[in-house]
């Protein structure tokens, strides 16, 4: 591990790695993920985290599967950005955020596919509660060399709440025509009908809300390895609700 003069924290991937990290304030990180070796991370923002700053850089046939839940409180910029600039690399990322009461949180996330035979996925899933504030927005970008890449984003955001801010921007830029390309998006109120069913069937309110809520970011959750973890993210959203 390096600290760059920006007070990045450099951490170069030279095995294959599964690993678990807390963020609970502004923190700036870059991972670089040598030839043919893996990174399975799994981030956890909680408290008051203002600022978080994520790098990737892939190198040849190297894959990186990141997992992010954000139950943090209050203002959040998060920026990530991913660099792939060597063939047969691919990478995934899935995020699952809760924004709740005064909270305002700008999520961002850029990937430039520069070569070809890469393969990047993106998955972004919220829940906007009160007067709680949520954006996403996603850039693909495939370079004029990039032959043979593959790209997806999916964005979808729930509000609970007439008062509630969100907005999803999924941005595709392709400057090669022998790409593999998909992007879809979706934001809204929660199926009223849905609570009111569940409700019929003798869940309280906010039980039904927590269940559909689960339903929601269950992608991100599902993918959680440390079962702990998992259950306590999932009390952590309950008590949210």
């Amino acid at each position: 591990m390096m600290l760059n003069d920006d007070n990045t924290l450099k951490i170069e991937v030279n095995d294959d790695v599964i690993e678990e990290i807390e963020i609970n304030s502004s923190k700036n990180l870059m991972y670089i993920v040598k030839q043919d070796k893996c990174l399975d991370l799994t981030i956890y923002l909680s408290a008051t985290v203002v600022s978080f700053k994520i790098f990737f850089d892939l190198k040849k046939n190297a894959r990186a599967n990141i997992v992010l839940i954000d139950t943090s409180k209050g203002k959040l910029d998060l920026s990530a950005n991913v660099i792939m600039n060597e063939e047969k690399s691919s990478f995934e990322w899935c995020l699952a955020s809760i924004s709740n009461n005064d909270d305002d949180k700008k999520i961002d996330v850029s990937i430039d596919q520069i070569v070809g035979r890469t393969t990047a996925h993106m998955y972004n899933y919220g829940v906007v509660l009160s007067n709680g504030r949520l954006s996403f927005a996603g850039v693909g970008k495939i370079y004029p060399r990039a032959n043979g890449a593959k790209v997806s984003q999916v964005a979808k955001i729930i509000n609970y709440d007439e008062r509630a801010f969100s907005s999803a921007r999924p941005i595709l830029s392709i400057d090669c025509d022998d790409v593999v390309a998909m992007h879809s998006a979706s934001v809204g109120k929660v199926d009223e009908n849905a609570l009111f069913y569940l409700q019929s069937r003798g869940l309280k309110e906010s039980d039904a809300k927590a269940l559909l809520t689960l339903a929601h970011l269950s992608p991100a959750i599902e993918k959680i390895k440390d079962e702990v973890a998992k259950e306590r993210v999932i009390k952590e959203i309950k008590e949210l609700l």
